[in-house]
């Protein structure tokens, strides 16, 4: 189904009555949603001064289906990019077919399908082609919803990492990074939400937000605690990658380390809170703290005249786990000036 183009006319305002104010409706849009004498609409005013008219039972304008054509010889990344494409442009059904079966790329749609897309299922599949359903309604699952699972996938990564670097656990270690999967997956379906509102196809208020103005603060906010997970996952992995190594770090270290991203992880769920709640307040407080007092810990957690007794991999590994607090701290930086930002 297309969507209804944006088509501006012009209506000169009437005085009827002891001073009510009227205006006709352009006959080519009623015609265009159905409406009919006797049918209600309501009137929605904008922060902009302007005011946005919409049957009251709101035509279903989601775009239903798509198809892509796959050629000899496309590698998987294309695919898995023209999938995401339809996926965030908000089709309800998406058909892939092949013009050759390649059970790679089949395996590769069905990973994306499981890892990567909310709500999305394989309804039917042959070995040239494979048809993909979008079954979550968006209304049953809006933005802040999305927002606050986010956060609380992210706040377990990080405080699972620093569990597993005190007590060594690789089986904790694994699950951070598998959960990752889920945070880029809400990510993805907060950016397909967002994306329809921009296009029309649903109201702010459909998807949990007052304006469109909040459509780009939430874009902003979701790839910044996206990014906190991606970084909470390369904590993992470095944290991994020095157990591999057989390398038992310095309980002053360990202890640094865990210390800060405890810190840290506090101004991430202050931040986050600041701008759900539109705290002007607590934000500034959040942003004082950070380039006060958390900010200049980070360049100290790490005793530079202990490294000498490490090995190479594992002082490498160090840096890194370095520079993902850093940039969680950056991020944290980021939500909680978002926040200040809401309320200007």
């Amino acid at each position: 189904m297309s969507i209804l183009k944006s088509i501006e006319t012009l209506r000169r305002v009437q005085l009827t009555g002891g001073g009510t104010l009227i205006v006709s409706l352009p006959k080519e849009w009623t015609k265009r949603v159905g409406l009919k004498p006797g049918d209600y609409v309501s009137f929605i005013s904008e922060p902009d001064g302007s005011l946005r008219v919409q049957p009251s039972t709101k035509p279903t304008v989601e775009k239903e289906s798509t198809s892509i054509t796959i050629d000899r010889g496309v590698t998987s990344t294309v695919v898995i990019r023209e999938l995401m494409s339809r996926y965030l442009s908000g089709y309800k059904s998406i058909t892939i077919m092949l013009k050759s079966y390649t059970p790679s790329i089949m395996n590769v749609l069905r990973e994306a399908v499981s890892k990567k897309l909310v709500g999305a299922e394989i309804i039917e599949e042959e070995k040239d082609k494979i048809v993909i359903q979008i079954l979550v309604n968006i209304h049953e699952l809006p933005t802040p919803t999305i927002i606050k699972r986010m956060v609380r996938v992210v706040d377990g990564m990080i405080y699972d990492t620093l569990y597993a670097l005190s007590n060594f656990d690789e089986g904790v270690l694994n699950s951070v990074i598998d959960r990752d999967d889920i945070v880029d997956k809400f990510y993805l379906y907060v950016v397909r939400q967002l994306n329809s509102v921009i296009r029309g196809l649903y109201r702010p208020q459909d998807v949990g937000l007052q304006n469109l103005r909040e459509i780009l603060e939430y874009r902003a906010l979701s790839k910044s605690i996206e990014r906190i997970g991606d970084h909470a996952q390369k904590l993992a992995k470095n944290i991994m990658e020095i157990g591999k190594q057989g390398t038992k770090l310095p309980n002053e270290i360990t202890g640094n380390i865990v210390k800060l991203g405890e810190e840290i992880r506090g101004c991430f769920n202050e931040a986050v809170k600041s701008f759900l709640e539109k705290n002007k307040e607590l934000a500034h407080k959040v942003l004082i703290t950070i380039e006060t007092d958390v900010d200049k810990k980070v360049e100290s957690i790490i005793n530079r005249s202990i490294l000498a007794s490490l090995d190479f991999m594992s002082i490498m590994s160090l840096g890194l786990i370095e520079d993902s607090l850093r940039r969680i701290l950056d991020y944290s930086m980021d939500i909680a000036e978002l926040a200040i930002d809401m309320t200007a």
